[in-house]
């Protein structure tokens, strides 16, 4: 997942899965306060940063700019590192708990201008070649579907890499509930399976279906449709969010709250700040800007309050103490199972977390077990396991692309897909998107700008 740090490229990137416009500067402004921004915002940590100088970080725009037309990679919303500094890293997700982090190892985008010219394909999880690169964009594959960009239009292909209707829209989405969101003269609507219309395009923006529901936008409020296209809860919030175990987080003059697929506000609006309920928790911020969970009767499920905290997943929050402070993470009765060490930390997949002892690189990268235990450490991966494999980057004397090359290792850190690759993307139902023909050249003069400019 490409690292997006200009404003322009984050909204740009938000495409179908949806959140309201007020959560990007409630995120920002957390932020600013010292509030880390959640780990499932769909986005790439960026390693290595420091204190540049005036100079530096003009010529870094300057670089930016020359760059700032290329068509974005858009991909399906990933979960993060997060990190103790305030620094923002991205917009791209802004709610806290629906994916994935992946490994860039430079300040700026370079991976952007990697991917500007590349053709993009399929491979197995066995490294071999399924679907050859073809395409100028290719997004993970969702019940048996993935979204694909041919002469700056989108269609879908099936398994085999076979189109379903000639390329036609603005944006796709991922498929759920058998319906993707897709973007057409500036409207969104939804397509089925098979590529034909289901609801016709009239929405402003939209989310993906859940539980029967998907987030849509009308007149500039945020409202539920079902799945024949009807409104089911009109539209009438500032933010709302897409369900989730049968709630979904809505905001009512300026405070959050919990609604059931009726519409009906099951937890009243009361707080200033909450994220999806996973595994019959959700976070939510109380007054004094604390977080703490509260089960699905809105009741708080145990003791304890943090400076920040996240969703559960696989029965591990991950939680931060203090303000500024190290990441730990609790069980399911708020029980501090794994200590406030990490300056980085990402949720558990597959069983393990990556973690970040310290900023500079000493200490344990790595990955832990559910108790906090070392299963094995590498440097070069941050990537969530999926499909029981986690993303790879490798720097190898000589090599001929500046920014490496990409594989896969097991949970075991042994090598599963050797590092042969310009880019990849994480596994889904089997496959993962890879990028040939990358556009090796102009980061290699990008980088050295960057160079003289830090001099």
């Amino acid at each position: 997942m490409s690292s997006k740090t200009t404003l322009e490229t984050m909204l740009r990137q938000l495409g179908p899965t949806l959140t309201a416009d007020r959560s990007v500067v409630d995120d920002v402004m957390g932020q600013i306060a010292g509030a880390e921004f959640s780990p499932s915002l769909r986005a790439v940590k960026m390693r290595r940063w420091v204190a540049r100088s005036i100079i530096a970080m003009a010529a870094c725009l300057l670089i930016a700019m020359g760059w700032s037309m290329l068509n974005p990679r858009t991909t399906p919303p990933e979960p993060m590192m997060a990190h103790t500094s305030p620094v923002p890293k991205t917009l791209a997700d802004t709610r806290p708990d629906t994916a994935a982090p992946t490994t860039n190892f430079f300040s700026l985008n370079y991976d952007k201008l990697l991917l500007a010219t590349a053709k993009w394909g399929y491979i197995d999880t066995a490294g071999k070649v399924i679907i050859p690169a073809q395409f100028q964009v290719a997004k993970a594959f969702s019940e048996g579907r993935a979204a694909v960009k041919l002469n700056g239009r989108w269609t879908y292909i099936d398994l085999a890499g076979m189109l379903l209707t000639p390329p036609t829209y603005e944006e796709a989405g991922s498929f759920s509930n058998g319906l993707a969101a897709v973007k057409l003269n500036g409207k969104w609507g939804y397509v089925n399976t098979a590529g034909r219309e289901a609801i016709p395009w009239q929405f402003e923006s939209v989310g993906e279906f859940r539980d029967g529901r998907a987030l849509v936008k009308l007149g500039g409020k945020f409202g539920y449709i079902g799945a024949l296209g009807e409104i089911s809860i009109p539209p009438q919030f500032t933010y709302a969010s897409d369900f989730s175990e049968g709630l979904a987080t809505v905001e009512v003059n300026g405070k959050r709250g919990y609604i059931d697929a009726s519409g009906a506000l099951l937890i009243p609006p009361q707080f200033e700040s909450s994220v999806d309920f996973r595994e019959g928790f959700a976070a939510v911020m109380v007054p004094g800007r604390k977080w703490r969970f509260i089960n699905k009767t809105g009741q708080f499920a145990f003791d304890g309050e943090w400076a920040y905290a996240t969703s559960f997943h696989e029965g591990r929050a991950m939680v931060r103490p203090k303000i500024n402070g190290r990441y730990g993470y609790i069980n399911a009765r708020g029980q501090q199972v794994v200590p406030a060490i990490y300056w980085g930390a990402a949720p558990f997949s597959g069983g393990l977390a990556h973690v970040e002892e310290n900023n500079n690189e000493t200490g344990l990268w790595g990955y832990i077990d559910p108790m906090g235990k070392k299963v094995f450490e590498n440097k070069r991966i941050s990537a969530p396991f999926q499909n029981g494999l986690a993303r790879i980057q490798v720097f190898n004397a000589g090599q001929p692309w500046p920014m490496g090359s990409f594989g896969f290792v097991d949970h075991t850190g042994a090598q599963a897909i050797a590092p042969q690759f310009e880019w990849l993307e994480e596994f889904s139902e089997g496959l993962a998107p890879f990028a040939a023909d990358c556009d090796h050249e102009n980061v290699r003069k990008a980088m050295a700008t960057e160079r003289r400019a830090q001099k």
